[in-house]
């Protein structure tokens, strides 16, 4: 289902200096097919498709933030996967949860928020998500700063939690006429690790504290699970303070099996097979 900007009608405007988005989600061509994984998304502009696992192959394609791609396969953290009518490989580590994917979770935004303050929200071009514009039908100067300071802060909970930017313009106008600086809430920009198997199901972060959720092949052994879950915590040591990582197979009939609960803090490491969590 294709999902609508509400900015994208904004963007025939010849301005000099508001941003206009350049980002289209991509449309899902077809149904997912059979083998398929999981349905997930890019979650980085201007990815190579490449038609084996390695950069070594030919680009085949590109990829752009918030493209629909269905997992097909992995290999030593090459991810094969389709889109559209298209097949090739792709990093693991460019691939992710819907909440990753920056342009997702704006379209989202601007869907389910922007409509209630009934005015248009821009991202940046040069600095997406980091900088945001936003054009409000509010003529008093201090009730739009103070809503624009509003709008700021649900986008930060709900798109981007780093430091964020929030430029107010006057519709039609080609300059912004007054600006807030949000602090950040959060850590923003959270790397994803390569998976030498399997694929990541769902990341969430609170403050310094990590977890991600992994979906593994049934058939792989406890120590190359606990093997991959030190190499995941691994990445996560700074600047997070505690990494979880939680290990399920599941199987084509839906039934899910818990491999492996890891945990790495101050104290070290923990683990337990055969769970999803401590005990």
């Amino acid at each position: 289902m294709h999902i609508r900007l509400m900015w994208v009608s904004l963007l025939l405007i010849a301005v000099s200096c508001t941003p206009k988005v350049t980002k289209k989600v991509a449309e899902k061509e077809q149904p997912p097919p059979p083998s398929a994984l999981s349905a997930e998304y890019v979650i980085k502009e201007n990815i190579n498709m490449r038609s084996g696992p390695s950069v070594k192959y030919p680009v085949i394609g590109k990829l752009e933030d918030g493209d629909e791609v269905f997992i097909l396969d992995n290999k030593k953290g090459w991810y094969r996967i389709q889109t559209g009518s298209k097949i090739g490989w792709v990093r693991s580590d460019l691939v992710g949860p819907r909440n990753l994917s920056r342009i997702r979770m704006a379209s989202a935004f601007n869907d389910s928020i922007m409509s209630r303050f009934k005015g248009s929200l821009y991202i940046d071009k040069n600095k997406p998500y980091q900088i945001i514009y936003l054009e409000l039908n509010e003529p008093n100067h201090k009730r739009a700063k103070k809503l624009a300071s509003q709008i700021g802060k649900l986008y930060q909970e709900k798109v981007y939690p780093g430091k964020l930017t929030v430029n107010l313009i006057k519709p039609g106008a080609s300059k912004y006429y007054d600006q807030i600086v949000l602090p950040a809430l959060g850590i923003a920009d959270i790397p994803l690790p390569v998976l030498d198997f399997g694929y990541l199901e769902k990341l969430k972060s609170h403050n310094s504290e990590v977890a991600l959720y992994v979906v593994v092949p049934d058939s792989v052994d406890n120590q190359r699970l606990l093997k991959l879950a030190r190499k995941i915590a691994s990445k996560y040591s700074y600047p997070f303070t505690k990494s979880e990582v939680i290990m399920r197979s599941v199987s084509s009939d839906g039934n899910v099996r818990c491999r492996l609960y890891y945990v790495e803090d101050g104290y070290g490491e923990n683990f337990v097979f055969n769970r999803c969590g401590r005990q």
